[in-house]
């Protein structure tokens, strides 16, 4: 893509149950009696759990369906914004990032994974290991038109 050589990591699978249908969460559910919060625009749910295999590494990556790339993102650290459940990522939804305030990109990704899974085609995750992720990431978006990416 654009000159830069990215590799497939692997699918975006959820969690599933023994039929194979993916586990669904609610975390947003905890704080529903609080009323101090609101939740943002994509923070309502459903959302899924998922994981991925990947190194501490920077880099920029792609999430691709049927050949079309609907986002791409730059990380300081793969591993922890695909899995970090302490903190919230894309595979693991903290209730704190339903609301106002939270990361609603997490939920934004998460529920795009849970959408495509279950019309039955995963999203495909690609990486580009690089210190220039940033850079990268600005070049990349400037010059393709990702459904998903925030327009700024």
């Amino acid at each position: 893509m654009s000159g830069y050589h990215f590799l497939f990591i692997q699918p975006l699978i959820p969690d599933t149950d023994e039929k194979g249908q993916a586990l669904k969460f609610y975390p947003q559910e905890l704080y529903k009696h609080k009323g101090h919060r609101k939740l943002h625009k994509f923070g309502s749910g459903p959302f899924c759990r998922f994981s991925i295999s990947a190194d501490n590494i920077s880099g920029v990556y792609m999430l691709v369906s049927n050949g079309d790339v609907l986002y791409i993102g730059q990380t300081c650290n793969l591993n922890q914004r695909f899995n970090n459940r302490s903190y919230g990522s894309y595979g693991f939804i903290t209730t704190a990032a339903c609301y106002q305030g939270g990361q609603s990109t997490n939920c934004k990704i998460n529920r795009l994974v849970l959408q495509h899974f279950e019309m039955r085609q995963p999203l495909m995750l690609y990486f580009l290991q690089t210190t220039e992720h940033k850079h990268i990431e600005r070049k990349l978006l400037h010059l393709h038109n990702t459904p998903f990416n925030s327009k700024v």
